[in-house]
């Protein structure tokens, strides 16, 4: 109930949405995307952390004769700051990740919005077909003219035909608040595609990587470091230089120095490198994904380009029966259940035709993302083919 309430509280209404301006919403409002500006912002502080506990030690003893200062410098310094630095670097990528994948499965809930819209307005053509030819129908019984069971038939399809209806607005109404809870946004009117004009999407590799392979590097990267830091901790012993000032002989500063050498971090050099080969074996594991998931998106972009062939030519071939029906039933060549059939068809082949458009946006979404290359550019591009409107209330 609090959910429900604070959906409608928080959510601002919007006359027409489209995939810009989408972006811009999940950026600015989406709390799990801020949620990730906040994890980063955790990340830097940890850095710095890294940072003040790498750089040289340095301590001051005073006592009533004398000051003593010390110095510690570690061999291991460089590489720990190394390590610091990359694991930084992989806290950015997973960030970057963990952004899009928000907007990614943003962007798939719009254009599950898109096709609903446009499975309601097939539905429509099956409601004010059916009950024109249901007014007709009851006319024509009055007169004798037909059977019961026809008429019958024509309120049939209509109770069917807005069922159908009511279920498809029950999911528009769940697509609009998961949208809204995400972004803020309360869509009554959206942007969509035309089934007249073609939808041509182009995508290509290049040297772009998506951020969770950067992500997986970097950490390669900083296990390297962290492991090359360890190791000199064990072979290159510690200097301390000391500095000691006397109340006795205030003009003189005396200096000490010494060397230590802990042998306890092979143990954890061992451990690093261990670590470390992880690290690569996980790089590895995700790159080797990445190829076989750019493989089977660019595979399902073909099938789907061939399923919106055959549903289109299947499309028109309903309409062209449907108009063909028509012609037939008023000069008595076919029965009321076959015109009623081809009403139905028109409406079946359209929504087929348009999941299939749909799920091919959809697969370039995705393999955008894999690319690397979801950012705003390739969103505009993508929002430039919604050229109709729908209304959903």
């Amino acid at each position: 109930m609090f959910n429900v309430l604070f959906y409608f509280l928080t959510s601002s209404y919007i006359l027409a949405a489209n995939l810009n301006s989408l972006w811009q919403a999940v950026m600015s409002n989406s709390y799990e995307y801020q949620s990730t500006e906040v994890n980063l912002e955790n990340a830097e502080i940890d850095n710095l952390k890294a940072y003040s506990a790498a750089l040289p030690n340095a301590s001051i003893t005073p006592s009533e004769n004398k000051i003593e200062m010390s110095l510690n410098f570690s061999p291991a310094t460089f590489s720990a700051l190394q390590a610091a630095n990359h694991t930084l670097r992989e806290k950015k990528y997973d960030t970057q990740n963990n952004q899009l994948v928000i907007l990614h499965d943003t962007i798939h809930r719009y254009f599950s919005l898109v096709s609903l819209a446009k499975q309601r307005k097939s539905l429509k053509f099956e409601i004010t077909n059916n009950d024109k030819y249901l007014k007709k129908a009851k006319a024509e019984f009055e007169e004798g003219l037909i059977t019961k069971a026809t008429l019958a038939l024509w309120q049939t399809r209509l109770n069917q035909a807005q069922i159908n209806l009511l279920t498809l607005d029950a999911k528009i109404a769940d697509a609009q608040k998961e949208i809204a809870v995400e972004t803020g946004l309360h869509l009554d009117k959206i942007s969509v595609f035309s089934n007249k004009r073609p939808i041509k999407l182009t995508s290509k590799k290049n040297k772009d990587l998506p951020d969770y392979i950067k992500s997986s590097i970097s950490k390669v990267n900083a296990a390297d470091a962290t492991e090359m830091a360890t190791y000199l901790k064990a072979v290159i012993p510690d200097f301390t230089l000391a500095l000691s000032k006397s109340s006795n002989e205030p003009n003189k500063v005396k200096p000490s120095y010494s060397f230590s050498l802990n042998l306890s971090p092979t143990l954890n050099g061992m451990s690093s490198g261990q670590a470390h080969r992880i690290a690569k074996l996980n790089a590895l594991k995700k790159q080797r994904e990445n190829t076989f998931r750019i493989k089977s998106l660019k595979q399902k972009s073909n099938l789907l380009s061939k399923q919106i062939l055959a549903a289109k030519s299947s499309y028109l071939s309903a309409l062209d029966r449907f108009q063909a029906s028509l012609a037939d039933l008023k000069e008595g060549k076919i029965t009321e259940v076959t015109f009623s059939d081809s009403i139905t068809d028109v409406s079946k082949q359209r929504t087929a035709l348009i999941i299939a458009e749909t799920d091919l946006l959809k697969n370039h979404v995705s393999l955008l993302y894999e690319y690397g290359q979801l950012n705003a550019n390739t969103i505009a591009q993508i929002s430039a083919l919604l050229i109709n409107e729908e209304i959903l209330s």
